[in-house]
């Protein structure tokens, strides 16, 4: 019953906040823009992800679950978004992707192992009432789970920050 995993919807929305930041830098807030566009954009990315499951929880132990995944992923696209602003000014390229690594494994951890086991009761009531839709809902489900990760959290995340690399001069 779950959908794409939130770190593909934060990515998806991370894309079009970089549009915005450009926008609001051209008005003059610059570096703060972009910051606050890729805060906005992994937050509604985040939210939107958990939508569906805080509206229709299995259970009070999973809306509390989903909760804190929640909080705990809306606080790494905040420290993210803070930290590679800040990086801004710092010369060189390790610092700039280690920030990224670091907060991509953050992602892949919260999307790929601990969601999964927040859900896990939802998805053993599934196969208890329908064993046949359940294995081919999920696993269309780890289909797009593997492609969001790959794609969007590791593939566009690093490309924008090695091609911010390269504009800046700092990255061959």
């Amino acid at each position: 019953m779950t959908s794409a995993p939130p770190a593909a919807a934060a990515a998806t929305f991370g894309m079009g906040a970089l549009g915005a930041a450009n926008g609001v830098a051209k008005l003059g807030v610059g570096a703060l823009g972009g910051a606050v566009a890729g805060m906005v954009g992994g937050l509604m990315g985040v939210w939107i992800g958990v939508r569906k499951l805080l509206a229709e929880p299995f259970d009070e132990r999973e809306r509390r679950g989903v909760i804190a995944y929640g909080v705990v992923t809306s606080a790494l696209a905040i420290g993210f978004s803070v930290a590679i602003t800040l990086l801004g000014k710092v010369p060189g390229w390790i610092p700039h992707v280690a920030t990224t690594v670091v907060f991509m494994v953050g992602m892949l951890v919260s999307c790929g192992w601990w969601l999964p086991r927040i859900l896990a009761r939802r998805r053993a009531h599934a196969f208890l009432v329908d064993p046949e839709g359940a294995a081919y809902l999920y696993s269309r489900e780890r289909a797009r789970r593997w492609a969001g990760a790959v794609m969007a959290g590791v593939g566009l995340a690093l490309a924008g920050v090695l091609m911010g690399l390269h504009f800046s001069g700092r990255l061959g």
